[in-house]
């Protein structure tokens, strides 16, 4: 039987908000058992590893995680180290980024021999970097 008891309004949007929420709740749970495992613990974990053993895009992920301040503190001294491991083994990404950043100075000291070393280096891999000479 059916309770009529209740005559104030319905709020259709916070019910329908709230089953949507629940929803993608048990789908996500059911997707992925161990996502409350995961959003505790460090998201770069595996980044991390990967990079610690030389992998080089992982090292580029690293960097740029750093640089920007994704998912780890902002730690530009820590960006700078990853993306020259990464240039070092011809990461062309990282090569670029790091020409760009001695270029214009931003977030390392400005200088035009390291980013015309980084900037060749990425143009050698044809990486849409064009020297004039």
């Amino acid at each position: 039987m059916l309770d009529q008891s209740w005559n104030g309004p319905i709020d259709c949007d916070h019910f329908a908000r709230e089953k949507a929420a629940a929803a993608l709740e048990f789908v996500r749970q059911k997707a992925d058992p161990l996502a409350d495992v995961r959003q505790k613990a460090d998201p770069l974990a595996d980044v991390r590893a990967k990079a610690e053993t030389g992998d080089a895009q992982a090292q580029f992920i690293l960097g740029y995680a750093y640089r920007f301040g994704d998912d780890v503190e902002k730690d530009l001294v820590e960006a700078v180290k990853w993306y020259r491991k990464a240039a070092e083994q011809g990461h062309a990404m990282a090569q670029t980024t790091l020409g760009s950043a001695y270029s214009y100075g931003v977030w390392v000291k400005k200088d035009p021999t390291e980013s015309a070393k980084w900037y060749r280096k990425a143009a050698e891999q044809e990486a849409g970097v064009t020297i004039n000479k």
